[in-house]
């Protein structure tokens, strides 16, 4: 093989990979699958797509080697094909905050964790929710929270948060987790706690993160046919 070729084969690689990332949608889908894997009627109806799009998309990131699949009865299941697409895949998020001027305002505004969240803190806090002085709350569909979760998180979707402010303790604090350190959805319910009142912060971890910080995650089925 010549040195072009072999540059050719180098480069080609590199801008699948690349061109992988350009879709919202399959950002979206990585997000989700960082989660667990998921069978498509499930990424489908979570992204808002068609089935057909989302296979599309599926087949843009597999063939960039970002998921692979298994075929459970009618269903195919997809996953992220190795650790290291989850350390990338947050590293481009990390460093599009810290590079895009406008993503740099937007997490000032909504993503800053109150403070680091290391081993030691994640084990003071899991200490608190054990003790019942902290409720921590998974506000991920209930099939993601099956999946895996922190110990003594309770599951409540995002939509249901303001609805369940009244039958928490007064002045028990509270904290919040959803995808990962730039989840909206986790950042609108601290927005939307906080107006109720609520003493609550954004934990801004997701349970790849606190399980890659070394701490406990709680682990239950992989397979799911249907959004619970």
């Amino acid at each position: 093989m010549r040195a072009d070729e072999a540059r050719a084969i180098k480069n080609d690689a590199i801008a699948r990979l690349a061109q992988a990332f350009t879709n919202p949608v399959r950002l979206q889908i990585l997000g989700i699958l960082d989660q667990g894997e998921a069978p498509v009627d499930v990424l489908a109806e979570k992204t808002g797509q068609s089935g057909a799009n989302t296979s599309a998309q599926l087949r843009h990131l597999a063939g960039a080697h970002l998921v692979v699949s298994r075929r459970e009865g009618r269903h195919i299941y997809y996953r992220l094909a190795s650790p290291g697409v989850r350390r990338l895949w947050r590293a481009l998020q990390e460093e599009a905050a810290a590079s895009a001027p406008e993503l740099r305002e937007l997490s000032r505004e909504w993503f800053a964790p109150s403070q680091p969240v290391d081993l030691a803190a994640g084990k003071a806090l899991l200490e608190r929710v054990q003790r019942g002085e902290v409720l921590l709350l998974d506000v991920r569909p209930a099939d993601e929270h099956a999946q895996g979760h922190i110990p003594g998180a309770r599951n409540l979707l995002a939509r249901e948060v303001e609805s369940a402010v009244d039958d928490m303790e007064p002045g028990r604090p509270v904290v919040v987790y959803c995808r990962g350190p730039f989840c909206v959805q986790a950042a609108d319910c601290v927005r939307r706690l906080r107006a109720r009142g609520v003493n609550v912060t954004n934990l801004a971890m997701g349970v790849s993160d606190w399980e890659a910080a070394g701490l406990p995650v709680v682990r239950g089925s992989s397979s799911v046919a249907a959004v619970s």
